[in-house]
């Protein structure tokens, strides 16, 4: 009966032993699994070896892993595709940096060339008061020159008259 008690007592203990370590070890492999996920190992898997909770758990660890390795992979895409339009608004604003530059620079050209015109007006509006005071002069001139002839005549008709 103590044979039998102690019998009992250590096929309980190698029961209770095999059980622990059939539950503990697929626990102890999804931990390190875990821990290689966390260190961004998206192949991390665990190997499927029962059909209870530890195996569903397993299986759900897998779908999880799979899951946010696809994930990834989409936001390195994006990641790829935001760095390409990066560089296209990069290109695109110095275009247009480029452009309002030149446009600038044309502004300042315009405001100089205006400016010149200006002058050049003022000066035409000057020179052509000039020359119209220059016109009335000249034109009175030659009114006195035809007067003074007139004069200059009828002072001859009257001195060939005398004579």
């Amino acid at each position: 009966s103590v044979l039998i008690g102690i019998s009992v007592l250590i096929v309980g203990f190698l029961s209770a032993f095999f059980i622990a370590r059939g539950i503990s070890q697929p626990i102890k492999e999804l931990a390190q699994s875990s821990d290689k996920l966390a260190r961004g190992d998206f192949n991390a898997r665990v190997k499927i070896k029962t059909r209870d909770e530890v195996g569903f758990l397993a299986c759900s660890f897998n779908k999880m892993v799979e899951d946010l390795g696809f994930s990834q992979e989409k936001i390195q895409a994006q990641n790829e595709e935001l760095i390409v339009y990066n560089e296209e608004l990069e290109a695109a604003n110095e275009e247009l940096r480029q452009s309002n530059e030149e446009m600038l620079s044309m502004s300042e050209e315009l405001r100089a060339a205006n400016e010149d015109i200006r002058n050049a007006k003022e000066a035409a509006e000057k020179e052509a008061v000039e020359f119209e005071r220059f016109n009335k002069v000249a034109v009175g001139r030659e009114l006195k020159m035809i007067e003074l002839k007139k004069r200059i005549k009828k002072l001859e008709e009257k001195f060939e008259e005398s004579e």
